[in-house]
């Protein structure tokens, strides 16, 4: 299969996508037990556009009882990159978070980082925040290291602040990031207090 695999390159490359496509598929379709022809054949089927057949590949992918390390986090920043091509970026930080959690590597840090710049910018900017969209917003505050900023919104937005554990945690992390270390001490402790109920 890896002729096949590389003629499959090739025509993509060349712009020769439908031809590229109709080989991935037949690769994919004869070779489903070999992870690197099957993951390979749905990186070149989402190259040649047909996004959401590569993405169902890497959803059943996901699906498998057998997986390896590299291929779950192949499938995951895949479907990461799917979502944010959607304009969907909660699910693509949340796929590509899961993605780092395997694997740090600097594909997976630039996506979180765009996802975290999209959902400051949409967040910050909306009426209204539900609390979950309250915290994924003080943890993009924080992955992005845009403390003071972050900050700053939660101090002229106080109610979006929440008693919970999360959230004393990544305002701990934003006052820390700020060298309030007393203001950091005083989240540590509702977030303690929080854990303790």
């Amino acid at each position: 299969p890896w002729y096949s695999l590389e003629q499959a390159e090739y025509l993509c490359s060349t712009g020769e996508r439908e031809a590229a496509a109709v080989l991935a598929r037949s690769l994919v379709r004869e070779n489903q037990e070999d992870e690197r022809v099957y993951m390979s054949g749905a990186s070149i089927l989402m190259r040649c556009g047909c996004r959401d057949e590569a993405g169902q590949l890497y959803v059943d992918y996901l699906k498998r009882e057998q997986q390896t390390i590299p291929g779950t986090y192949t499938a995951l920043l895949n479907m990461a990159r799917l979502e944010a091509d959607r304009d969907r970026w909660e699910k693509a930080r949340e796929l590509a978070q899961m993605a780092e959690d395997l694997r740090s590597t600097d594909a997976v840090r630039e996506l979180m980082s765009r996802a975290d710049g999209e959902l400051i910018e949409r967040y910050s900017g909306a009426d209204r925040l539900t609390s979950e969209q309250a915290l994924l917003l003080a943890r993009c505050f924080v992955h992005r290291e845009r403390t003071e900023e972050g900050r700053r919104f939660f101090e002229s937005h106080p109610e979006y602040r929440q008693d919970t554990a999360d959230f004393h945690e990544q305002m701990a992390l934003m006052d820390r990031g700020e060298n309030l270390y007393r203001e950091a001490m005083e989240e540590v402790a509702g977030w303690r207090r929080c854990l303790e109920q």
